[in-house]
């Protein structure tokens, strides 16, 4: 108990890398749903606990003399860090997230080109070298729909942060192999 309360620094340094784990975690999850008022959600379910922690901490060391408000302090700074690096790991999901999507899209669109016709889904045996989910296990939905002209359109969708939908329309005109794609991202 004693190594606890009173912490040397390779027990803050595992404490430092669980707590970032979790709070990039926590960060993530926040973003994921659509909510107006993400500030909000970030005090109120980690800012807020982390300073009532910080609090408590400091009344137990002073009334038992232990050492354990260095977790708090450190739990704190460690939250300022990854609320400034946040940003960069979101970008970084996203992009690699419409990487693979690109990838499942000119996998379809050559599906289309060697059989003349769209798959009807993408489990099928021809993507299995395909991801067919996101970072952190989101799913892409894949259909095949007719358009105002009676055209089949292919359509890929996923779930992006603050709620967006990420989709791609795109039918057998489109050429997705020579030309750059353009996700349309919208709530």
């Amino acid at each position: 108990m004693d190594t606890l309360t009173k912490p040397r620094s390779f027990l803050l340094v595992l404490f430092g890398l669980f707590t970032t784990t979790v709070l990039l975690f926590a960060l993530y999850r926040i973003s994921l749903p659509f909510y107006n008022f993400y500030k909000y959600y970030l005090l109120i379910y980690i800012a807020i606990p982390l300073l009532s922690i910080l609090a408590i901490t400091i009344f137990l060391d002073k009334k038992y003399n232990f050492k354990m408000k260095r977790y708090s302090i450190l739990a704190i700074i460690l939250f300022l860090i990854c609320i400034a690096i946040f940003p960069k790991f979101k970008n970084y999901i996203i992009l690699d997230t419409e990487i693979k999507a690109e990838k499942l899209v000119i996998g379809i669109q050559q599906f289309r080109i060697k059989y003349g016709y769209w798959p009807t889904s993408i489990d099928d045996n021809n993507f299995d070298v395909l991801s067919k989910k996101a970072f952190f296990n989101r799913p892409f939905y894949y259909s095949v729909e007719r358009n105002y002209m009676g055209d089949s359109v292919a359509i890929i969708k996923f779930y992006s942060f603050d709620g967006l939908e990420a989709k791609l329309i795109f039918d057998s005109s489109t050429n997705v192999l020579r030309n750059k794609i353009e996700w349309n991202y919208s709530d």
